[in-house]
């Protein structure tokens, strides 16, 4: 077939949507590809101009005869003169000098991107291709400058992917003996982050969803060096055996590629209960890709279907995508052994990216956002921190535009957290919040200013942990009323006190918020494969091991891989949530203190008044009034009136507890827990012995301690007592009286 004809006929397969430039141009049909792309694409650049050059020669009139039946070229040069003369009379009427000048700016002004080669490891090494390039003529730069910088036959590594190479934009390496053979592939640098940021480990399952043309895949499998299991899915038969073909040349062997759609897939399906990693590219806009041929295809057509280019049909066409997009992550959830999911789009567009990660992290408990640490932490574009009102979330998220001499890409990576670091997030929440609500209501309880509503907050203590502990129970007469604290003249409600956290739980959590090595708080948390978490400085080190240099600390398990350990964000988070609320936890606790001494002078006030009545009772009337003598009120063997007051412990140092005790006559040694308890029990015998009908002499009440101290020292002692001192001792309060206030409170 003639070459021009051949042409023709791509154009009009184009604008039906035939096909893309791609597949046409260098379809098997096609003898001279290279030279066929760059006809079209041209053409389709110069395509307004062309029109104009034929319209103003009016040389379809003049050739419609020969051009039925003749050859075009014939037919073209034999309007040589005219065509030109026709050109500059463009050039003129467009005040330009140069034919470039006359084709759309979208076009002149396009970013050129570098030419990005991927190394596939399968085949070679980095070394080796950079050797190969040498020997070609190309140079080596180490320093890193500005890719725009970057001059014709030189070659550089980049800085942020290992084995990604650097070579000068438009460098044609179709027919290059190292493409061909599969030792490197052709990727831009965007799409080489997700498979980057996936790792997943050898001999691991991974689910490519969305695979086709399968340069992810391959270097999914360059990451797992060809062991474990990829499968590939993709609902395009043509694009599927294309990936198929790349996949087999570039020598993957751990690949199977699957016709269907992973919506389709069953999460609880035996095959897939080891996938660990699923890689999420989906169809998107793929507004991102700079000179997107597309773009070309949608200019021809554009005069003959306006409507595809207008807003609403853009907004209506976003919408639809991004529900896809946000279907496929909410069923890759459902994986139960998934514990990594990169997302990724070639779009610029917010709806398809931070709105749909947005709303699935709304959707799910079970994963988060990686930090930026474990996400390229040398990139710096980030995500649109706009669009959470929160920067945190946005440094999360990857963003690529042309400005970095690439396509425009976007990369999120969720994590799975484990149930029971789920159980640990909830109960710091829960802890923070009911701190937050008892200090709020203990505030009001002890203001000045009176204050009625029909409105109280219940707390109803439980043995389980509410799945949602930052929604309590609210009972009102009024729905449009606001939460009110209880009325001052009241007394303080005592479901403030009826807080969901048990003491046992808390203990526990701090616990775990330490490392076993150590026996600090985690500085830099690292989790390994051997289900072991430990310090990043307390990884030992090993002289064995030629790979990393270490094991695990705890087991002693060799670490031959980078991958084999990773950091524990979760854990990191909740002991920065833990030490930033201590001083919340502190204030929960003088508040609770005073509310506490308010309700003690409360009773001794009601004691006094039973006592002033008591001794006024009416006395018997005597005839002799000299010889009566009323009956004397039996004291305690002390001849002590009275009951003993309450004794505020956290406000007396060692040494005047044991002056207290001393003056009892009660034995001052021990630690402060077990002085705290022996006094305490002694206050509550006395103060029982006083309302006993025969008392008890001092002696037999010593007595009775000496038995209950006996007992205490032949049983385990008591959790409360146990502490250690943990978060801060701030303003002379020390973590266990924190813990004992709260234990005394939650269950008295």
């Amino acid at each position: 077939m003639n070459f021009y004809k051949q042409a023709a006929d791509i154009l009009t397969k184009l604008s039906a949507r035939e096909g893309s430039i791609k597949s046409l141009t260098l379809a098997n049909t096609v003898k001279e590809k290279k030279k066929m792309y760059a006809l079209i694409c041209e053409t389709l650049k110069y395509k307004d101009v062309i029109n104009k050059i034929i319209d103003n020669s009016q040389l379809l009139k003049v050739e419609k005869k020969n051009l039925s039946d003749g050859p075009y070229k014939i037919a073209i040069m034999r309007n040589e003169i005219i065509l030109r003369a026709e050109l500059v009379k463009l050039k003129i009427k467009s005040k330009v000098k140069n034919n470039e000048d006359l084709i759309s700016s979208d076009y002149r002004n396009a970013v050129v991107l570098p030419r990005y080669v991927r190394v596939n490891t399968l085949k070679t090494t980095v070394k080796k291709v950079i050797e190969h390039f040498q020997l070609e003529g190309y140079v080596l730069e180490e320093s890193i400058k500005v890719l725009s910088d970057i001059s014709t036959r030189t070659i550089r590594k980049d800085f942020h992917l290992p084995d990604l190479l650097i070579l000068p934009p438009k460098t044609d390496l179709h027919d290059h003996p190292l493409y061909l053979s599969g030792e490197i592939i052709l990727q831009d640098k965007a799409s080489c982050f997700p498979a980057y940021i996936c790792s997943p480990q050898i001999d691991s399952h991974v689910i490519d969803a969305c695979a086709a043309p399968g340069n992810k895949t391959s270097h999914l499998s360059a990451i797992m060096k060809n062991t474990g299991k990829i499968w590939a899915f993709d609902l395009d038969k043509k694009r599927l055996k294309l990936l198929e073909k790349l996949t087999q040349k570039a020598g993957c062997k751990n690949i199977e590629a699957v016709h269907g759609s992973f919506l389709d897939v069953d999460p609880l399906d035996e095959r897939y209960s080891k996938v660990e990693y699923i890689l999420l590219d989906p169809s998107c806009s793929g507004s991102g890709i700079v000179n997107r041929l597309d773009k070309l295809v949608d200019a021809f057509e554009q005069e003959t279907d306006q409507s595809d280019t207008s807003q609403n049909s853009q907004d209506l066409r976003l919408k639809n995508l991004s529900e896809f997009q946000e279907k496929i992550i909410l069923h890759a959830f459902k994986f139960p052994s998934a514990k990594r999911i990169v997302y990724s789009t070639c779009s610029i567009h917010p709806q398809e990216n931070e709105q749909v990660i947005q709303r699935v992290l709304k959707q799910t408990e079970t994963f988060l956002l990686a930090n930026r640490n474990d996400v390229v932490p040398t990139w710096d574009r980030r995500g649109i921190s706009s669009e959470f009102n929160d920067e945190e979330t946005a440094v999360k998220l990857i963003r690529t535009l042309p400005e970095d001499f690439m396509n425009g890409f976007f990369v999120a990576c969720f994590i799975r957290v484990s149930e029971n670091e789920t159980r640990k997030k909830k109960f710091v929440l829960q802890l923070i919040f009911f701190s937050r609500q008892n200090i709020l209501i203990m505030q009001y309880s002890t203001s000045t200013t009176p204050t009625d509503s029909p409105t109280r907050l219940h707390y109803h203590k439980s043995s389980s942990i509410p799945s949602s502990p930052l929604n309590p129970r609210v009972e009102t007469t009024d729905p449009s009323s606001e939460v009110s604290p209880p009325p001052r003249h009241s007394t303080p409600h005592r479901s403030v006190r009826h807080i969901d956290i048990d003491i046992k739980e808390l203990m526990k959590l701090e616990s775990e918020l330490k490392c076993s090595v150590c026996k600090n708080f985690y500085d830099l948390p690292m989790s390994s494969k051997c289900q072991h978490t430990f310090c990043a400085g307390c990884a030992k080190f090993d002289s064995d091991n030629h790979l990393t240099g270490l094991c695990c600390p705890i087991c002693e398990h060799s670490f031959t891989s980078f991958t084999q350990f990773y950091k524990n964000i979760m854990i990191e988070d909740l002991i920065k949530e833990y030490k930033n609320n201590s001083e919340l936890i502190a204030r929960l606790y003088t508040l609770g203190k005073q509310v506490e001494e308010r309700e003690r002078r409360e009773e001794e006030r009601k004691s006094r008044l039973i006592e002033n009545k008591q001794s006024t009772k009416k006395r018997r009337i005597f005839d002799d009034i000299e010889s009566f003598s009323p009956n004397k009120k039996v004291h305690s063997p002390n001849k002590l009136h009275g009951k003993k007051p309450k004794v505020v412990y956290s406000l007396m140092n060692d040494r005047k507890l044991k002056n207290l005790l001393k003056e009892e006559g009660l034995v001052a040694d021990g630690t402060k827990c077990e002085m705290i308890a022996r006094h305490s029990y002694y206050t509550n015998l006395y103060n029982s012995n006083i309302d006993a009908t025969n008392p008890k002499s001092k002696g037999e009440l010593l007595r009775d301690m000496k038995k209950w101290e006996r007992a205490q020292h032949s049983n385990e002692a008591k959790d409360a007592y146990m502490l250690k001192k943990s978060l801060t001792n701030q303003e002379g309060i020390d973590s266990y009286d924190i813990l004992f206030f709260l234990y005394d409170s939650f269950y008295s």
